[in-house]
């Protein structure tokens, strides 16, 4: 029987891979269908694997479409902020602003980047300040944190389109886990908005950035950091809940609570206020186990979703934080390659924070009443 040539390259790659598995951390180069691709393997199965590119990039490439592989360098190394600051700037040109705050790369429309560079920054000190008084261990950043701001609402819709995000009028920004960037468009602060809901001061370029877009920039950036810091995994499947509960803790700045002290968990009031007339309006009993269990909730009820989302999460910081970072770390550990069914979210929610999860439903209801009851008026 004769055997292709792409057959015995298929099989060699395969081959390499074990080889390759204890030097994970290399630089490797694949060419598929006459593309070379640089990076450092993230994982692999018999079928596909990911890799991951100098610049933070994510590629899922088919096996099967392997028809060179080499080792390029025994080490794989991330471009630098300034590298990629440079690479930028040669793309895109004098039409738009490419600047460096710590280990963000902000490009935006001209005299624009600042702000938007400086809330980022913000939001990074406020991350770490908020995991490192609660004993969380994260992950070193790898990659430059990359966010681009284009100069309209229009311009923004139009990429989200062509990026097959299907956007709505109310979508603001996002991150995107494949590029590893956040994308938004412009939003100046109006001339009458008070400096201090602007959150982050003007500046000689220009007016500071209006209060809702900045809820938003908070938000996708810390999407951006808990994908890049270990506690969220980019190429695995961590639930919906998990990784948008989080995100809402932050979006009302949580590094400084009203009380003033540093790294506590402040209420979303917009959030609290949400889930307060669902549970009063109309949570099923259930409701715990269903959002737990899959994503469908988000689709049907989502305003309802996203504040039990973060009352829960709330909830899990407040009274088991250590349960919870390391409920973090095994959702971010799952084998990327696998679905995650409803019986295992149950199974791995249970495990973390005990069998008996109509009893968690009381205590943790309980808990929500009383922030309820000391919160709103």
């Amino acid at each position: 029987m004769r055997i292709s040539p792409v057959a015995w390259v298929l099989a060699a790659c395969l081959c390499s891979w074990a080889t390759l598995a204890a030097a994970a951390d290399g630089l490797i180069e694949l060419t598929v269908d006459g593309k070379s691709i640089q990076g450092r393997k993230l994982a692999h199965n018999s079928q596909q694997c990911w890799l991951a590119e100098r610049d933070g990039r994510l590629q899922e490439l088919k096996l099967a479409r392997v028809t060179e592989f080499r080792q390029v360098a025994p080490e794989f190394s991330a471009l630098t902020v300034m590298e990629q600051r440079d690479q930028l700037r040669t793309k895109f040109g004098k039409g738009v602003e490419v600047v460096v705050d710590g280990q963000y790369v902000v490009c935006a429309p001209p005299g624009r980047a600042r702000p938007y560079a400086a809330l980022l920054q913000q939001a990074n000190q406020e991350f770490e300040a908020y995991f490192r008084v609660r004993k969380f261990e994260l992950t070193p950043l790898e990659f430059p944190l990359v966010a681009f701001v284009f100069p309209t609402k229009e311009q923004f819709l139009t990429h989200c389109q062509r990026a097959g995000m299907g956007a709505s009028q109310t979508l603001r920004g996002y991150y995107d886990t494949r590029t590893n960037w956040v994308y938004f468009y412009d939003e100046p602060a109006s001339p009458l908005t008070p400096v201090a809901a602007m959150n982050g001061k003007r500046s000689s370029s220009g007016p500071g950035i209006n209060p809702a877009a900045r809820d938003t920039t908070v938000h996708e950036a810390v999407h951006q950091l808990a994908f890049n810091r270990g506690l969220h995994s980019r190429i695995g499947k961590s639930p919906t809940w998990v990784i948008e509960g989080l995100a809402m803790q932050f979006e009302i700045g949580s590094a400084v609570a009203p009380s003033g002290r540093r790294g506590a968990a402040p209420v979303n009031p917009a959030r609290l206020k949400s889930f307060a007339e669902y549970r009063r309006d109309g949570r099923r009993p259930g409701a715990l186990a269903e959002l737990i269990s899959g994503e469908s909730l988000f689709s049907i009820q989502p305003v309802e979703a996203y504040s039990e989302a973060w009352m829960l999460t709330h909830y899990l910081i407040r009274t088991r934080p250590a349960k919870y970072a390391a409920y973090l770390k095994s959702c971010a550990a799952r084998d990327p390659f696998s679905s995650y069914l409803a019986e295992e979210r149950i199974a791995d929610f249970r495990g973390a924070f005990g069998d008996d999860l109509a009893w968690f439903d009381v205590e943790y209801l309980r808990f929500a009443d009383s922030v309820i009851a000391e919160t709103l008026p």
